[in-house]
């Protein structure tokens, strides 16, 4: 009986990108994951069977639809747009077929797809699909499953399928220049559940001992916030890079040390706030230098990259980083490859986590963020909803806080503190009426400034009017704000022109008043407002979460 070695993937953008050379890979070079393995001698596939969101009948792309930016011209458009004639499946395997050298057997199925991580569907239709090939295969017969197309939870879906199956399953994942098998870093308890039917059921049996508690700490009781935990769950068993999007205050910070803590890496979980470090000294904190490397430097000093070896590093603002930094993030970083200023190449095990509060896809379109570096850090997408937006989440998040504040007042105050609360009509205001644009942040700013005004209060509720009066007093003007006059603007274009201005020597109260102004009157364009107080973006950054947000 002749031996048959079958590939099983997804095929999502990246692969029908690259079937009309979008991104001028060239002759002889990989075009997509699929092709890569299709084409790579030494695995000498004889079948192989693809899953897809695309259709004929449907004209629009049911996943990933990215804003795809063309950098050898000035076009902008959408994949929808760019493929529309071209999205069937049916288009892709002809076009794969001809570009192999021998003769392949080659199978695609659509699958309609409401949402990219919709584990329950993807899990059911990978399985169907693996266990009707099985069913008609003799044993000499070798399967693999490609986990590098498409989205995490279709990469999750194939290892709960390789790991409760009685086949022997080989996992490969794909880089740029080559191919290689994966080792599952998680043991795996499958003698409990031979023919499982629900992704769920799968990924609470799965994995043993994972540390659920690693999330404790993020508010979790909406729908949403329940996805959003099960997509970090999942991402962090992976070591693929995760780009986490959300408003200001929202969490992100706090969402990425779990994935870390769940992913159960040695390293430390290091930090970096991109936007508060000066353009001029960022490449050297990301990546570190040697002695003599530049002028001012005396001594070896290790960066960020350096510091999270075995563990994670998390990028928080990468919306603001230059485009020099963004080259040389491409260079090697995200694979685990640095080199300090002055120094030798070296190799790192890192996971990269980055985040920001900008829409990317628009930064693309405009130039100021590259759609390459973007599709690389883009592998694992969590993007977190406004506080504002879940309403049970707003709730629970109102008396965690209220919870923290009478235990930090307690602690403070000693046992004559009693316990508080808001009065009811304040907690209503604050989840039905008031427009909680910081999020988490700002909703512990306000509890904490009006737990302390009313701090020589008998009673124990705080009063709707202390709220209001932290509200007001932590406020960032918006775009919406009404002036009778520009006499402030007046003063503040006076102030800045003067001869012996300096931002740094002004006091908190002249600091907080001028930025105030600079985002009123520039309508909250933190460029115009940081080019008005003559300082940074970043030095402006930090001075909103110092004065402003703290």
């Amino acid at each position: 009986m002749t031996h048959k070695n079958i590939l099983f993937s997804w095929f999502g953008f990246n692969d029908f990108a690259n079937s009309m050379d979008y991104f001028g890979s060239g002759e002889g070079k990989p075009k997509g994951p699929v092709h890569q393995a299709a084409t790579d001698t030494n695995l000498n596939f004889t079948h192989i069977f693809l899953l897809h969101g695309y259709s004929q009948e449907n004209k629009s792309i049911n996943f990933e639809e990215l804003h795809l930016i063309d950098n050898r011209s000035e076009k902008s458009c959408y994949i929808n747009d760019l493929l529309k004639e071209k999205q069937s499946g049916e288009y892709y395997k002809n076009w794969l077929k001809k570009t192999l050298s021998r003769d392949i057997f080659i199978y695609e199925k659509s699958v309609k797809l409401d949402q990219p991580n919709n584990l329950d569907k993807i899990y059911k239709e990978a399985r169907q699909l693996v266990t009707g090939v099985m069913q008609d295969e003799g044993d000499n017969t070798t399967y693999t499953f490609h986990l590098s197309p498409g989205t995490p939870s279709m990469a999750f879906a194939w290892t709960c399928i390789a790991m409760s199956t009685e086949h022997r399953i080989n996992l490969i994942v794909s880089s740029d220049k080559i191919i290689r098998q994966l080792k599952i870093p998680f043991k795996l308890k499958i003698e409990k559940i031979p023919k499982p039917t629900n992704i769920q059921e799968m990924t609470y049996k799965l994995f043993e001992g994972i540390d659920e508690s690693a999330f404790s700490k993020i508010v979790s009781d909406s729908k949403e916030m329940k996805e959003v935990i099960e997509q970090a769950c999942i991402n962090a068993q992976f070591g693929e890079p995760i780009l986490i999007l959300g408003e200001t205050g929202v969490g992100k910070t706090l969402l990425a040390r779990a994935i870390h803590d769940a992913s159960k890496r040695k390293g430390q979980f290091i930090p970096v706030n991109c936007s508060a470090i000066p353009v001029n000294l960022i490449e050297s904190k990301l990546f570190g230098h040697t002695k003599g490397s530049f002028s001012g430097a005396y001594k070896d000093v290790e960066g960020a990259f350096k510091n999270a070896e075995n563990g994670t590093i998390f990028l928080d603002e990468i919306g603001e980083i230059s485009k020099d930094i963004q080259v040389k993030l491409l260079d090697g970083p995200l694979d685990g490859k640095v080199r300090p200023i002055g120094g030798k190449l070296e190799n790192f095990n890192i996971h990269v986590i980055t985040a920001t509060n900008r829409d990317l896809n628009k930064e693309v379109s405009m130039g100021n963020f590259r759609s390459d570096l973007f599709y690389r850090l883009a592998v694992g997408v969590i993007t977190i909803p406004p506080l504002r937006l879940r309403k049970n989440d707003l709730k629970s998040a109102i008396d965690k806080i209220i919870d923290e504040l009478n235990t930090k007042f307690k602690d403070i105050v000693g046992k004559n503190w009693k316990n508080k609360d808001i009065e009811k009509s304040a907690k209503t205001f604050i989840i039905e009426e008031y427009e909680l644009s910081g999020n988490y942040r700002e909703l512990k700013n306000i509890l904490y400034s009006a737990f302390k005004n009313s701090y020589s209060d008998q009673g124990n509720l705080v009063g709707m009017h202390y709220i209001k009066e932290a509200i007001n007093a932590i406020a960032i003007p918006n775009s919406n704000t009404v002036h009778d006059t520009d006499e402030d603007l007046i003063k503040l274009i006076a102030v800045t022109c003067s001869s012996v201005y300096k931002f740094k020597s002004l006091s908190a109260i002249e600091k907080k008043d001028l930025i105030n102004k600079a985002l009123t009157y520039t309508k909250n364009n933190k460029d115009q407002a940081a080019a008005l107080l003559k300082i940074s973006r970043q030095a402006l950054h930090s001075n909103i979460e110092k004065y402003i947000m703290a």
